[in-house]
């Protein structure tokens, strides 16, 4: 076996080919962890020992226009000791590894019907894998639940780039048309870094009252939309965010109301905890409330 995937940040300063150091270096590391737990709870049916390793090594890839990117590569572990294992591993590391990922991702951002999918593909796998020696589905189900639980904390560490100098990281195989690709969003990676049970909406107008920003970290503060009083601090993804005097700064500085196109992150009870805004202008003045001309 000598397969490989990719890890591709796009968007902010990943557009350029750079990355904050610290936050590649948690990325990275944070990968590692779940590729490494989840190949051994596959392939062993079992947690990783202390300081156990599947073999994995990560090297750069080659820079490609508007994005920074690095290839993964998986390499033949001699250690796995069962002749089925080794084979399907063998065949098929690099689905293996796209649903893995795909699972994790998508089950830590609360989006458990779009994980489903790339569960019950690792099923088919662990199945070929392990024949009758694996535990009811029941059981199977809660020992990657457990899993998934030990991870967590990677999985943070994974997405520390993203809303700050990367908009989006993703994995897919590399060469191949018709491999899933995994995408990890602001919204997505703001829900794997609260720990709580959150729902990402889909797309939607707001119209906000602009109070703050925080240049560095992409956020922009707002009154609450949807509540008498209190504020929101938001994610923004839209690329003019970087640019000088953006419709951003001329809200904040002129108190304007923004129509914007965001993405609400909800608690279970559907109260809105946030947004990610994709894009926004200066709201036109209508009625006299809400408009704000500058």
């Amino acid at each position: 076996m000598d397969s490989n995937f990719v890890i591709h940040f796009s968007g902010h300063d990943a557009d350029q080919h750079l990355l904050n150091m610290g936050q590649l270096g948690k990325a990275l590391v944070g990968i590692d962890t779940i590729v490494n737990t989840g190949l051994i709870a596959l392939t062993q049916n079992r947690l990783p020992k202390k300081g156990e390793r599947y073999q994995l090594q990560i090297k750069a890839g080659e820079p490609r226009e508007g994005s920074y990117e690095l290839l993964a590569w998986l390499k033949d572990n001699i250690a796995v000791g069962l002749p089925l294992v080794h084979e399907v591993m063998n065949a098929h590391a690099k689905e293996v590894l796209s649903n893995w990922l795909g699972w994790v991702f998508k089950m830590a951002s609360g989006r458990e019907k779009e994980a489903d999918p790339h569960y019950q593909e690792l099923m088919v796998f662990a199945r070929e894998m392990h024949k009758d020696r694996l535990t009811s589905e029941e059981k199977n189900r809660e020992f990657f639940l457990n899993v998934l639980d030990k991870v967590m904390p990677a999985a943070k560490d994974a997405v520390a780039p993203i809303g700050r100098s990367a908009k989006e990281l993703s994995f897919h195989e590399q060469q191949s048309s018709e491999s899933p690709t995994t995408t990890v969003d602001v919204a997505m990676a703001d829900v794997i870094r609260s720990g709580e049970k959150l729902v990402i909406g889909d797309l939607a107008p707001f119209r906000v009252r602009a109070d703050g920003l925080i240049r560095h970290n992409r956020q922009l503060k707002v009154e609450h939309p949807e509540a008498d009083t209190g504020f929101l601090t938001c994610a923004v993804s839209d690329p003019v965010f970087s640019e000088d005097n953006n419709v951003y700064i001329q809200a904040v500085a002129n108190r304007a109301f923004l129509d914007i196109t965001a993405k609400p992150t909800r608690r279970e009870d559907g109260t809105l905890k946030t947004l990610t805004i994709m894009d926004a202008k200066i709201a036109e003045a209508d009625d006299g409330e809400n408009g704000v001309t500058i």
